[in-house]
């Protein structure tokens, strides 16, 4: 998500190609510290979320992971979401019609 974030921002500034966002972070502090705003602002955000739970990534989660990326055809990211889920009980909360082909994932969001 960070990344995105950073990605993001940098568009908004006008640097839409990868390599010059990475070379503008390494090299330009006022560049770098604009891009991190929105990072930093939903950091904020997640600290004053009443209930959320960090869930540290097992080795087998990212192996079952892999297992419904590969079976289910979802992004990776989106596989270790599922595999959490499944391994914690929670429905996985999303509007992404994707989340549907994994068996035994509850999913809410989706009418």
């Amino acid at each position: 998500m960070a990344f995105k974030l950073v990605l993001a921002k940098a568009s908004e500034l006008g640097v839409t190609s990868f390599w010059e966002v990475r070379r503008r972070l390494a090299r330009d502090p006022a560049f770098r510290s604009e891009c991190f705003k929105p990072v930093l602002e939903f950091d904020r955000y997640l600290d004053r979320l009443a209930g959320l739970a960090w869930v540290h990534v097992t080795r087998e989660d990212y192996r079952r992971a892999l297992e419904i990326a590969s079976r289910h055809g979802l992004l990776t990211a989106d596989a270790i979401h599922a595999a959490l889920a499944m391994r914690l009980g929670a429905p996985i909360a999303t509007f992404d019609e994707d989340f549907k082909r994994v068996p035994g994932l509850a999913v809410a969001g989706l009418t």
